[in-house]
């Protein structure tokens, strides 16, 4: 008992003159000189103590340095409420860091990516939960402000930092993004494709399609794989992709996956016999169970700056823990 006894005096020896001497240097000159004459003196009459070993001096020198601290530097202390603020605004502040420049946690709630994927909607209601690098395309800044888990909120200029990137999309990264779409009218049909539209600042709140009034934000997140980069041209012909003219069987996901066509009043891409080349700074995406995916084929092309990450890992559930391929 002896020994763990003056393990914790001299633990408590050690912090004490620690604490003193950073507040000292901090809050020094608020000190009277006469004051600070004594403070410097039960720290070396400490530093000499605990450098000796001795426990009965680090016992005296710990009485004099306690009551000198309280006398002449209890007010530099911080309170109790401070410090944990401190450390609760500095934990988010580091959350907010990682959150908007590093990785990002998403769960996938239908089954448009299965079997990669599995969605809540299909397994009684706990799909997979996954870990989305977004520095490997380059850190983004915020691109909305709101209300979280809801669509109340509004979008804001973003800009990425594509220097520090790691390297641009590539063919078969599954990828989550915005929805490239901010607004979508309750009254026009939910497949038709003017159903979800853009509307610039300033504009009327009014459908485009249809001149409805009953439209709503959006600020939707999808996780789709990157089949088509800029410049290439592509097709869906007999189930499979062809880029420039070319069938793709590598990565293997995406020569082994069936993908179909739409008819031309479903959306913009993937028609029969259709062959469309992707322009700069845009992406072509579709899931892995196309015949149960709403994807590029209907709502057109994914912009680079929607894109947040790629999906690199499942959490949760545990069965399911492993690299995203």
């Amino acid at each position: 008992m002896g020994f763990l006894a003056n393990r914790k005096k001299i633990k408590y020896a050690k912090l004490l003159l620690k604490t003193s001497k950073t507040l000292y240097r901090k809050h020094g000159r608020k000190i009277a000189e006469k004051d600070a004459s004594v403070l410097e003196s039960d720290m070396k009459a400490m530093s000499s103590a605990l450098a000796a070993r001795n426990i009965s001096e680090i016992e005296k020198a710990t009485e004099r340095l306690d009551r000198s601290f309280e006398r002449h530097l209890a007010f530099a202390k911080k309170s109790l409420v401070r410090e944990y603020a401190e450390a609760f605004i500095l934990a988010l502040v580091i959350a907010l860091f990682l959150r908007t420049f590093v990785i990002q946690l998403f769960k996938i709630p239908t089954g448009s990516m299965e079997p990669t994927l599995w969605g809540a909607q299909n397994h009684h209601g706990f799909g997979d939960h996954i870990v989305v690098n977004k520095f490997i395309y380059g850190p983004q800044t915020f691109d909305w402000v709101g209300i979280p888990w809801t669509n109340h909120g509004f979008d804001l200029p973003t800009w990425r930092i594509d220097k520090l990137g790691l390297r641009k999309p590539m063919r078969g990264d599954i990828i989550v993004f915005k929805f490239p779409f901010n607004y979508h009218c309750n009254q026009c049909s939910p497949s038709s494709p003017s159903s979800d539209f853009n509307l610039k600042p300033g504009q009327p709140l009014v459908c485009p399609a249809c001149g409805s009034r009953d439209i709503e934000y959006q600020n939707k997140d999808f996780v789709k794989r990157c089949i088509g980069l800029p410049g290439q041209t592509v097709e869906i012909r007999g189930g499979h992709i062809y880029i420039n003219d070319q069938l793709i069987t590598e990565p293997k996901p995406i020569g082994d996956i069936y993908y179909t066509n739409i008819p031309p009043d479903k959306g913009p891409y993937g028609h029969v016999g259709q062959k469309f080349t992707i322009p700069e700074d845009n992406y072509f995406m579709m899931g892995d169970n196309s015949t149960n995916s709403k994807d590029s084929r209907m709502w057109g092309l994914v912009p680079f700056q929607n894109i947040r990450g790629r999906a690199v890992f499942i959490y949760l559930p545990l069965k399911r823990v492993g690299v995203i391929r």
